[in-house]
């Protein structure tokens, strides 16, 4: 359930990347208690927009803001308590346990040197059960598969506890029974007051548990809607250059795409 909150504003944002212009007056606000798929051809800005949206990347022109506050203004600790971000490229673990990496994700909590406190261990026993992930707590991060990996950051996001959730590509490396099972916390997150972003280029799922599509091409938003507007033959075609047959999911009877 959507609230009056914003959680990220973007008003005219520009940006580049790597020296070439990617984004291109870029407008959208997501609130509190709203999930957001960001989908769109290869080289639309997906994974820019949520750089900038995270602060990792400073705009060219225009201006972002997170919970009501200017990102400009914010200090990283400050940043990291309003925003979790994971990236599409993860670290690779090294020699820290799966807890020590997921209690990492209470930075911007940690108040300097010393053990970190009940809460904070709390926080990161609440994300390794959430994710399922609790019996992988005391391995090394460094030995695991990329998708046991995938969930150990995704565990180490939720610790930090920020009301915005910004994730690239978040079912990259998992199994089905796991893509479902991160599918349902993110809606559950998103039932609990949390916004949430993701950048997917898997339509389907996207359908299913997204209030809105958010369609980046060429670096602009082409669309923003539900997905039974937005996943319409003649904008698939307009977007991706495909004949598809669209047809009700027999579930929810929300739209899926049946290939070109």
């Amino acid at each position: 359930m959507t609230t009056n909150q914003p959680s990220l504003e973007l008003r005219n944002v520009s940006a580049a990347y790597d020296g070439a212009a990617v984004l291109r007056e870029l407008s959208f606000t997501l609130r509190a208690g709203e999930l957001a798929a960001v989908v769109g051809p290869n080289g639309a800005g997906k994974s820019t927009l949520l750089r900038v949206a995270a602060g990792f990347l400073e705009p060219a022109a225009g201006s972002v803001r997170l919970t009501g506050c200017p990102l400009s203004e914010l200090s990283d600790r400050e940043r990291a308590r309003r925003v979790a971000w994971l990236p599409q490229e993860l670290p690779e673990g090294g020699s820290l346990t799966v807890r020590e990496t997921v209690l990492l994700g209470r930075y911007a909590h940690h108040r300097g040197p010393g053990a970190w406190s009940p809460e904070d261990r709390r926080a990161a026993a609440t994300a390794l059960e959430r994710i399922g992930i609790a019996g992988l707590a005391e391995r090394p991060a460094g030995e695991l598969s990329g998708g046991e990996r995938q969930r150990v950051y995704l565990a180490q996001a939720l610790c930090q506890g920020a009301p915005l959730l910004l994730l690239d590509e978040p079912t990259n490396h998992l199994d089905p029974a796991n893509q479902e099972a991160l599918l349902n916390l993110l809606s559950e997150l998103r039932d609990e007051g949390r916004a949430v972003l993701l950048v997917t280029h898997d339509l389907n799922p996207a359908a299913r548990r997204a209030d809105r599509l958010l369609v980046l091409a060429r670096g602009g938003l082409l669309l923003d809607g539900p997905p039974a507007e937005v996943l319409t033959p003649a904008n698939l075609r307009r977007v991706y250059g495909v004949e598809p047959v669209v047809v009700p999911h027999p579930v929810d009877g929300r739209p899926q795409v049946l290939g070109p």
